[in-house]
């Protein structure tokens, strides 16, 4: 009997699959998948951005429906914060996921007029009017910080769009602002905004500051920030140039426990320190400029 040798090749007569000759897909990675799986967590932050900014317009207006009180304020003031955490997590997530877009700036940038324009220009509004109607009716007041909070909102509007239309691609290019980002402006209108009725509170203002301090103050720094949000003055994106620049592990502890350690003991005092110091860094900066400038000429 003849033995026939064993070969690879198939039986004449069988069936031929046609995915036999075409090669086997290639496996996907893990970090693919985590990638791929990640896409939709930079739309989702914008969006809970834009969530928290209607969630603070409420929250201001619902005295509006008979529940006058300054904690509604104060939750609208904290919502307004959540807005700015998720505002500064989505660039962070699309940059790590790579799913960095046109959409996701133009849908940041819609969600930020809501949160960081509508929704603090609402909340001082609502703060000097729940004063001024509790200390009696002021209505050419309210005329004119109307006016006030509309010019707020669209300065913020008219920010974002400039920034739309010159914003660059590259970390080089997002090391400084020209202008009071918008969220800066914000943080200030709502630092003050949560520190008047802390301190009241505390006893260390009395009503009869109240009126004076909510109603002049806090209108006078709404149209500040607004003015600073189009000017062309240079303002630090703080984390781009002192969490991710070159600065030692040692020198960001401090500064994290320097800035623990006061939040903890003072927190509105303290949040409203720094949002008024960042607010004025712009001012500040071109007037240290314009005065060694000036010195270096007289030296000359």
């Amino acid at each position: 009997m003849i033995r026939m040798p064993k070969t690879d090749c198939p039986p004449p007569g069988a069936d031929e699959s046609p995915e036999a000759d075409k090669p086997a897909a290639p496996l996907r990675s893990a970090p693919h998948q985590v990638l791929r799986s990640t896409a939709l967590l930079p739309a989702l932050f914008t969006l809970s951005n834009a969530l928290c900014g209607f969630g603070a317009v409420h929250f201001a207006c619902k005295d509006l429906l008979g529940a006058a009180d300054f904690r509604n304020l104060m939750i609208a003031g904290w919502l307004i914060i959540g807005a700015m955490v998720c505002d500064m997590l989505d660039g962070r997530v699309a940059r790590f996921a790579r799913r960095t877009s046109d959409f996701g700036g133009q849908l940041d940038s819609l969600a930020d007029a809501i949160s960081f324009g509508v929704a603090p220009a609402m909340l001082m509004l609502r703060a000097v009017v729940t004063v001024l109607r509790q200390q009696g009716h002021y209505p050419t007041i309210e005329h004119v910080v109307w006016w006030v909070a509309a010019a707020y909102m669209a300065c913020a509007v008219l920010r974002l769009a400039r920034f739309n239309v010159e914003n660059e691609p590259g970390p080089s290019a997002h090391m400084h602002f020209e202008g009071l980002p918008s969220p800066g402006a914000a943080a200030a209108i709502t630092a003050l905004v949560m520190l008047v009725p802390d301190l009241a509170l505390r006893g260390w203002i009395n009503r009869m500051w109240l009126l004076p301090t909510t109603c002049i103050v806090l209108p006078v720094l709404t149209l500040t920030v607004a003015i600073l949000m189009v000017s062309r003055l240079q303002y630090p994106h703080v984390v781009n140039q002192y969490i991710h620049g070159q600065r030692s592990f040692g020198y960001l502890i401090r500064l994290l426990a320097i800035a623990l350690a006061v939040i903890v003991v003072l927190p509105s005092a303290s949040f409203a320190l720094l949002a008024f110091l960042y607010a004025m860094w712009g001012p500040m900066r071109a007037g240290r400029d314009w005065l060694s400038r000036r010195q270096s000429r007289q030296a000359t």
